[in-house]
């Protein structure tokens, strides 16, 4: 297992003044807030529930399969296009793409 296989791709769009909305793309979750900080934390706990219910699940043949659960095309576009604005304005801080640690201790129970 390589490093940046414990990290899923993410990002979070202010859609409007108050209103923040993240999804992570390797994983098709998704949360809202009320502000960045929240809305990270928010899909941060989403990826955590979801990863510990799949990993202390009865399947365990379908461990693989459900890791790995790509978002629409539409998401993943989209997180290409908000690392490209974070890299080509960064102050430009509606749009943020980010990646989240896969929790280790998660991994504990994996055969």
């Amino acid at each position: 297992m390589k490093p940046e296989d414990l990290l899923v791709r993410c990002y979070a769009r202010r859609r409007s003044p108050g209103h923040w909305y993240a999804v992570c793309i390797d994983l098709n979750l998704d949360a809202e807030a009320d502000s960045l900080h929240d809305v990270k934390r928010s899909l941060d706990l989403a990826i955590n529930g979801y990863l510990r219910t799949v990993i202390d699940g009865q399947n365990q043949a379908s461990i693989a399969h459900l890791i790995r659960r790509p978002a629409p095309i539409k998401d993943r576009a989209f997180y290409y296009v908000a690392k490209f604005l974070n890299q080509v304005a960064r102050l430009h801080r509606s749009y943020i793409a980010f990646k989240e640690a896969v929790p280790i201790h998660l991994a504990h129970n994996c055969a």
